[in-house]
């Protein structure tokens, strides 16, 4: 069973990925908050396996909460989940040692394949920094950030269908095109609950992460 944390300061977000992550068999929301400075105490308390992050949250910047997670002795294995996909945003992530990125504007089914690789130790990361970090390698490799050279080692090895993508030791990985339908802001996650309200009438709710 994979125990993830979930961390967004928009609640209907947090919302519609609990909705998501409460019908998965392998998949259980150990906890959730909407104040990022609670994270690494929540990890602390639960112990979650995956971590899914927002960005940019309101009270901290992920970065800062992922810089303190790998402090850890035994950090947990976080997915950054973004509306944000320009080249700052991922260049940051990657840098503060996220072992994933996934975008909000994907479908729900793609951040549930990105949670289940990252828990298997493989690097997910959306196609737009597959496209940005070729251009950078292209432009002035010896400018690359060692996180960001990682990255790009994979993507020379043979990755050239887009989408998010996860990746084992020897660069493999497979993923559907993202879907670019939904809002910006909140991605997919603002329609779940409600397309779910039927299948978590009479579900025992999940023991709430904040204090």
């Amino acid at each position: 069973m994979i125990r993830v944390l979930l961390a967004d300061d928009h609640a209907i977000v947090l919302e519609g990925l609990r909705a998501l992550l409460d019908g998965e068999p392998d998949i259980t929301v150990a906890g959730w908050t909407t104040d990022g400075t609670e994270v690494v105490k929540l990890v602390q308390q639960h112990k979650p396996d995956v971590v899914v992050l927002d960005l940019e949250l309101t009270t901290i910047k992920g970065t800062e909460v992922l810089a303190a997670l790998r402090e850890r002795p035994a950090p947990p294995k976080v997915l950054v989940l973004t509306a944000y996909n320009d080249g700052e945003s991922l260049r940051s992530a990657l840098d503060a040692g996220a072992d994933g990125l996934a975008l909000k504007t994907e479908s729900p089914q793609q951040t549930l394949t990105a949670i289940r690789q990252v828990h298997a130790g493989q690097l997910v990361f959306p196609q737009a920094a597959r496209r940005w970090i070729e251009g950078r390698a292209a432009g002035a490799p010896g400018d690359l950030t060692p996180r960001e050279r990682e990255v790009w080692t994979l993507v020379a090895g043979g990755l050239t269908n887009p989408g998010t993508r996860g990746l084992d030791a020897r660069g493999r990985g497979a993923h559907q095109p993202p879907d670019r339908r939904a809002a910006r802001s909140v991605g997919q996650y603002g329609q779940i609950p409600r397309a779910a309200s039927v299948l978590e009438a009479g579900r025992e709710e999940p023991h709430r992460g904040r204090s």
